[in-house]
């Protein structure tokens, strides 16, 4: 009988795991997809400033409600996928896979963040955070370098030492800053939150599959 109850927690942790990665991840998309394209409306360049502070948040979220450091991961799969969708509206699938690429490299290196913070039991301090922002953009640099055609590259942050500069270490130490002022925030003003009855869990898994299908519904649509 004890088995029996431990494997059904175990089971609808499962789940409930499961319903914060979609959510969250799907938020995210329909963020990404709404914002960048009020950004490109009105012709504003401060996308450096806000994309990656974003996805911390709601990489962020996901590890909070799960504590699970692979479930950042997850959730940065999700948001990628329902990008992705852009290939049967973008004619240029760099500009879909490029992005895509940039999420997917922004929640490894949380994810090897969390994993060091729960291995040292500390919290992300900023030279965590700032090694974050220097480790996906690594990444990701490496990947164009290795991946894409000369004439992407000659159009990308390797195109000269200025701009790769400015990526590397500008945008960077911009990111850090943001994010460490969100933490300190949180850590200082959020109130004690009293934890409420959790719900259905097949209402959950309902609310999150619909929230998915909305955000590709979204990311079509603008």
């Amino acid at each position: 009988m004890i088995d029996w109850l431990l494997k059904l927690r175990k089971k609808e942790k499962l789940w409930r795991n499961f319903c914060a990665v979609v959510f969250w991840g799907s938020i995210w998309g329909i963020v990404e997809a709404t914002l960048g394209y009020l950004l490109h409306r009105m012709n504003l360049s401060v996308g450096f400033l806000i994309w990656f502070p974003l996805a911390f948040y709601f990489l962020n979220k996901i590890y909070k409600k799960t504590g699970e450091a692979w479930c950042v991961l997850y959730g940065g799969l999700v948001a990628a996928a329902i990008k992705l969708t852009d290939l049967f509206i973008e004619p240029n699938v760099i500009k879909v896979v490029n992005p895509s690429a940039s999420i997917i490299f922004e929640a490894a290196s949380l994810l090897a963040l969390y994993k060091i913070m729960e291995r040292r039991n500390k919290k992300a301090g900023i030279l965590g955070i700032a090694g974050v922002n220097v480790a996906w953009r690594a990444i990701f640099l490496t990947y164009v370098f290795l991946f894409m055609p000369r004439a992407v590259i000659a159009t990308s942050q390797l195109r000269a030492l200025n701009p790769f500069l400015q990526f590397m270490i500008l945008e960077s130490a911009a990111n850090t800053i943001i994010i460490e002022v969100y933490l300190i925030a949180t850590e200082r003003f959020s109130k004690k939150q009293v934890e409420g009855k959790q719900g259905s869990i097949g209402i959950k898994i309902a609310l999150s599959l619909a929230m998915f299908l909305f955000a590709i519904m979204i990311n079509r649509c603008l």
